[in-house]
């Protein structure tokens, strides 16, 4: 029999999810159904044939039509990847990253066709995204001023003025770098 993990008072431990971990499960959950509903009419007959017209008819040759793949073999080959990459997102950030990939594609297709229903892998992109730079060690209020400190200092590199056809990026950052320390010390 294994030992149970033992906090600083003796006692066991009880294992916390973390935001983060709430997300990749809700991710994982997300892309397993959707790629399961592009595989089989077993979730849903009416959504099934809707996704089967909608890639095999419309996105295929329309937005991937250079692609050596006819509608159905495109669609297989979206609704397996989605399925294995969403039973392994939990614990894979390769998967995560393969789901990124995916969602990319499948927000420009929608912007392509123009059909207005790029929010909901738009949503997945950002819980993707969440999923793989988000800490579960560190706090929220950290994690806010982390960003804060990132936005600001992206937009005195915009703000810098430097017209990046005349200068590298090397020297923008350097610049930036320079600012940055003498601006904090």
């Amino acid at each position: 029999m294994g030992r149970k993990a033992r906090g600083k008072t003796g006692r066991p431990q009880r294992y916390k999810m973390g935001t983060r971990t709430v997300v990749a499960y809700g991710l994982a959950f997300f892309m397993f159904m959707a790629g399961l509903n592009k595989l089989t009419p077993l979730l849903s007959e009416h959504f099934h044939e809707e996704l089967k017209n909608k890639l095999d008819n419309v996105y295929a040759p329309r937005v991937w039509g250079f692609l050596p793949l006819e509608g159905p073999q495109l669609r297989y080959l979206v609704g397996a990847t989605e399925v294995v990459c969403g039973l392994m997102t939990p614990s894979s950030r390769f998967a995560v990253k393969v789901l990124c990939v995916v969602l990319l594609c499948a927000i420009h297709s929608h912007l392509i066709v123009n059909d207005g229903e790029w929010q909901p892998a738009a949503l997945c992109l950002f819980m993707a995204l969440y999923t793989l730079f988000a800490s579960e060690h560190s706090t929220t209020e950290s994690r806010v001023r982390r960003l804060a400190h990132k936005v600001s200092a992206m937009t005195r590199l915009v703000t810098i003025g430097l017209d990046l056809h005349e200068t590298s990026v090397e020297d923008a950052v350097e610049l930036h770098l320079f600012q940055h320390l003498t601006t904090y010390r």
